[in-house]
């Protein structure tokens, strides 16, 4: 008899993992697809593994709450937000703490994303 395939779904709370490497920043998971999904309302966990830290651009620009200027200024370490919009993908970049970068909806061009709820499906050809 064939085993069910498990439905993925979301969780309170999602656990996103910065790293740097030769110039790159690196954020797994990367998107909905490999995991990044949240209930509306949850929280994320960014843990830093940079020293000095780094910025999360976020679109929308006020995807969490309490989110001055589209952006998270995040510590070495884990830097926890909730969640301020419902049903919308959050596509996502990081930088250096002292530079800027725009969230694109691609990874291949440097985005990565976090499902929160469940987005309309006019967002669903979006989500890479």
């Amino acid at each position: 008899m064939a085993e069910a395939k498990r439905a993925r779904t979301a969780a309170a709370a999602l656990q996103i993992t910065i790293t740097y490497s030769n110039g790159n920043w690196k954020c797994n998971p990367p998107n909905p697809k490999a995991g990044a999904r949240v209930d509306n309302g949850g929280q994320v966990n960014f843990h830093c593994s940079q020293q000095g830290g780094c910025r999360v651009y976020t679109d929308p620009p006020d995807a969490f709450a309490n989110e001055v200027n589209g952006y998270e200024q995040l510590n070495q370490g884990d830097n926890t937000y909730t969640c301020a919009v419902p049903d919308v993908y959050v596509y996502y970049c990081v930088s250096d703490p002292q530079s800027s970068c725009t969230p694109s909806k691609t990874k291949a061009t440097g985005g990565y994303s976090i499902q929160v709820g469940t987005p309309t499906m006019e967002d669903e050809g979006h989500r890479k």
